[in-house]
């Protein structure tokens, strides 16, 4: 385990030297109409070149052959303060906390709608529509792309599968993020969805997911012409954050809401899923070490401490 995290924060801290011809290219790149360069995490001018720092956009190891695209500006607090961060990360890290502090400091807590009002304004929970062939188990989705239906959808059809224990249909899909809403109608019936958005777990599952696959989709259900996200909107969130623009989704069709909000609730509480014991999670880094090591050592490439350390991290 050890072992696994120090590599990690080698690759994180691998630096590509930026030559004084390269920094020029950047800073001219990078000048704004104001005469000066911004800061890439604010956006503020840096006032004097001498405080221009330059740092990794996007993560090493998700941009293995970084080049000068994946470099930008910034000033020297914030190149200081954000560590083994990236750019991109540190920047989305302040805006996430402050789009956290403005709903504690108003009493509020934060849902999955918030995040993509932060993200889209008012341009988002575009309505679908839908046909269901229940005898070829086939759904055709049209996914319109404003409220009011004016542009051509996008349209997409998919394999329905139905549950063997409640004859419940339902598809997996990539959904557009503007065609989703959060599964909690405050004060209009059920609210499946009533977790609100914890911080930290938004934050960690944002930084996973830029450079890892995603396991599990989230959990939506078809209500008429809405897309409602009931579990997993954490994970939606964090990918919403960084950027996607569609979510991995299994999408229930019509399903009996007081049925699934039962389900939902038991799959929480007593069959919330289990977190591995440490014994078993060294026991596993250490075959994985292993098995990276006999490949790396296989391969025909000029061996090094630097290209191994890359090797733990993939």
């Amino acid at each position: 385990m050890q072992i696994e995290k120090q590599a990690s924060w080698e690759v994180k801290n691998m630096k590509r030297q930026v030559t004084e011809t390269e920094k020029a290219k950047l800073i001219s790149k990078y000048r704004q109409p104001d005469g000066f360069v911004h800061c890439f995490v604010d956006n503020e001018k840096i006032d004097t070149e001498k405080e221009i720092h330059f740092d990794h956009i996007e993560p090493f190891v998700k941009v293995e052959e970084t080049s000068l695209d994946n470099i930008a500006p910034v000033c020297r607090n914030h190149n200081l303060a954000k560590k083994d961060m990236t750019l991109s990360e540190y920047r989305d890290k302040l805006q996430m906390e402050n789009f956290f502090e403005r709903f504690e400091s108003a009493g509020k807590q934060a849902k999955l709608n918030d995040v993509l009002t932060f993200k889209y304004g008012n341009n988002f929970g575009f309505p679908i529509q839908y046909d269901f062939d229940s005898n070829q188990m086939k759904i055709t989705v049209k996914y319109f792309q404003d409220k009011d239906k004016v542009h051509l959808p996008k349209i997409e059809a998919y394999q329905v599968y139905q549950c063997q224990i409640t004859k419940m249909s339902y598809f997996y899909a990539l959904v557009p993020a503007k065609n989703i809403l959060n599964d909690g109608k405050e004060g209009e019936g059920l609210e499946l969805q009533p977790r609100p958005l914890i911080p930290n777990h938004l934050w960690g599952l944002y930084r996973h997911l830029r450079v890892n696959t995603q396991l599990q989709p989230s959990i939506c259900r078809v209500d008429g012409n809405v897309v409602l996200v009931f579990d997993g909107q954490h994970k939606a969130a964090a990918k919403i954050w960084a950027g996607a623009d569609n979510i991995e989704a299994k999408i229930y069709i019509e399903p009996d809401v007081v049925w699934l909000m039962r389900t939902n609730l038991v799959a929480h509480d007593k069959l919330k899923q289990l977190r591995f014991y440490s014994s078993i999670l060294a026991d596993k880094m250490a075959q994985l070490y292993g098995v990276n090591w006999q490949r790396y050592v296989e391969t025909t490439d000029k061996k090094s401490e630097c290209q191994w350390t890359i090797k733990l991290t993939q």
